[in-house]
């Protein structure tokens, strides 16, 4: 994007020219603005992929969503992401653990042969989790704009998982859907 292109150049300058206080702030301005492109760009994506529009439009829509449900995306991106991150990290370190005691019992602790299985498996095992975290994080996008956009139809298509919704504490009010007499006793046993 334009935004990193910029973020590279300033950051090549900067190590040319030397230390300072403004391509400092110019350095950490640029990566703010990085982070929040991408940030939009996610949210946008999500709308086209759900509803086929095109990228114009989507942007006009994500700002809309944005504005209207306001800090509360922010929050639940964070958290998401955190959360996942750090299972990527526990089972790359279940992995290394089982087969680095596997390499360890195969090769009678010679540590230069087991240690880069132990290493290599750190990887592997955590990047296999980072795949299947980014399609979760695109599920749990898709899932926040459909019901930030149209709550009455996961309250007809999931209604526990819409009671849930609107029993936890949001940063904001979410719109509501009616729920009919059988759904909140469906709710109600969650």
């Amino acid at each position: 994007s334009i935004v990193r292109a910029l973020r590279l150049a300033a950051s090549a300058a900067s190590r040319r020219a030397g230390p300072g206080v403004v391509r400092s702030c110019l350095l950490c301005a640029l990566g703010f603005l990085d982070v929040l492109v991408r940030f939009f760009n996610q949210y946008a994506f999500t709308h086209v992929a759900l509803y086929g529009k095109h990228f114009t439009s989507a942007s006009r829509d994500t700002w809309a969503l944005l504005v209207r449900c306001g800090i509360d995306i922010l929050v639940q991106h964070d958290m998401i992401g955190s959360v996942l991150a750090m299972g990527c990290v526990v089972g790359g370190l279940a992995n290394a653990l089982v087969l680095g005691a596997w390499a360890r019992a195969i090769f009678d602790n010679d540590v230069h042969q087991w240690m880069p299985v132990v290493l290599v498996v750190f990887l592997i095992g955590a990047g296999a989790l980072l795949l299947v975290s980014a399609v979760v994080e695109s599920a749990v996008a898709a899932l926040y704009v459909c019901y930030a956009e149209d709550p009455n139809a996961l309250a007809t298509v999931q209604p526990h998982l819409y009671a849930m919704f609107v029993n936890a504490n949001h940063a904001m009010p979410m719109p509501q859907a009616s729920l009919d007499g059988d759904d909140l006793h469906r709710a109600a046993e969650i």
